[in-house]
């Protein structure tokens, strides 16, 4: 899916995912009411599984913060991350945004001026822009969320460790007391620092994700062909090959409530769902072996 030509007022396209826990998205709303430049932002919330209630609870939110301007978009279904996405993207009908960006329901943004400075930056600033993603659970600066590229050898030991559930979840248990440990004390036990200047990076992490114009004009996509737990991969991995620039940019900064929409038992249909997203991203990405206008096409067809 791409976004194309754009009419109105609004120059950033804001998606937020909301997944049953209206209280989340609620929380969002209220925050985004209080920041500036809001006139500039289209607020749309895509209602994966959507009942009567939750419809009528989001609105009701809309109603409470008329200054917002909100879409509502409800799927009967549970889409998954980015198969939400893509159905808010498909629902402007074309419309063309400088801005394009992916949220997940439990985010806060602390800043008043997130998105007048935002809207700022020169749309060639970036094809996919990362904030600081900072933990409210843990502390850890989330992004970047990956600084290179896998190499073949890290590829090949993620393939390993998909083969078996309990290797996953040791794996797994053992990350997150790690990070946890590596979010509340830098060297010598002090608290760890805030991670500061913009620089490129090859992947920013997915709980709220910022494209740019160019990331969808040289070809990159929306990729909703698995459920979730992918969406750094495909991104990252489309725009090294389609040469967008990936940024990370700590004078942006949001606050993540870790997990709070998936929540924190790494369970089987956790495991099935990575081990599908890693092989998919493995055989038409990664290792697809295309040159760049053969991927590209590949990307059409994907999309």
């Amino acid at each position: 899916m791409r976004p194309s030509s754009r009419r109105g007022g609004e120059s950033v396209l804001l998606v937020v995912v909301n997944t049953q826990k209206t209280d989340l998205t609620l929380a969002l709303l209220k925050n985004l009411s209080g920041l500036k430049g809001m006139d500039k932002v289209k607020v749309l919330v895509v209602d994966n599984q959507s009942t009567p209630r939750t419809r009528a609870e989001l609105r009701r939110g809309f109603r409470l913060h008329p200054r917002l301007r909100t879409r509502l978009v409800a799927s009967p279904e549970n889409l998954g991350y980015f198969g939400a996405f893509r159905r808010g993207v498909r629902a402007e009908k074309g419309r063309q945004y400088r801005w394009t960006i992916i949220s997940n329901d439990d985010i806060a943004i602390p800043d008043r001026d997130f998105f007048v400075r935002l809207q700022s930056y020169d749309p060639g600033f970036a094809g996919v822009l990362g904030p600081d993603i900072l933990s409210e659970e843990t502390g850890v600066h989330q992004n970047p969320f990956r600084e290179a590229r896998f190499s073949p050898r890290q590829m090949l030991f993620y393939r390993a460790m998909h083969a078996s559930f309990a290797v996953a979840r040791a794996l797994a248990w053992v990350s997150r007391r790690l990070h946890g440990l590596k979010g509340r004390t830098g060297a010598g036990g002090r608290p760890a620092p805030a991670p500061s200047g913009p620089r490129r990076v090859y992947a920013v992490h997915g709980a709220f994700m910022i494209f740019g114009r160019d990331y969808f004009d040289k070809g990159g996509i929306i990729d909703a062909n698995y459920f979730m737990y992918g969406e750094e991969n495909t991104v990252s991995e489309a725009a090294h090959r389609l040469s967008v620039d990936v940024v990370f940019d700590p004078r942006l900064k949001v606050i993540h409530q870790e997990h709070g929409t998936l929540g924190k038992a790494f369970t089987r249909k956790t495991f099935d769902r990575q081990k599908e997203a890693f092989r998919y991203f493995s055989k038409h990405y990664f290792f697809s072996g295309l040159d760049t206008e053969s991927f590209k096409k590949q990307l059409g067809r994907l999309a």
